[in-house]
């Protein structure tokens, strides 16, 4: 459909993380949200999937608007809770 031609620049699939550990786990958050930081500028995000860490990604790499499922205590993360 071309009515939404324009407005999505890029889109970014983002790995599932391996570990379960804490340190790991705040590691490969800090370092994938870097790489978003470094990647480009970001003014709006869907957070998919229903996770504390999903949208604490987002938050740490800067994303301006946050759009996202208000389930696992993070609410007060997102923009727009759907």
């Amino acid at each position: 459909d071309m009515q939404f031609k324009g407005l999505i620049n890029d889109v970014i699939v983002i790995p599932k993380r391996k570990s379960k550990s804490l340190f790991e786990s705040l590691s490969w958050l800090r370092v994938t949200a870097k790489h978003l930081r470094k990647v480009g500028r970001w003014d709006e995000g869907w957070i998919l999937p229903n996770s504390f860490g999903s949208a604490m990604l987002f938050k740490l790499a800067r994303v301006r608007f946050l759009h996202g499922y208000a389930t696992d205590a993070r609410s007060f993360l997102l923009n727009r809770a759907v």
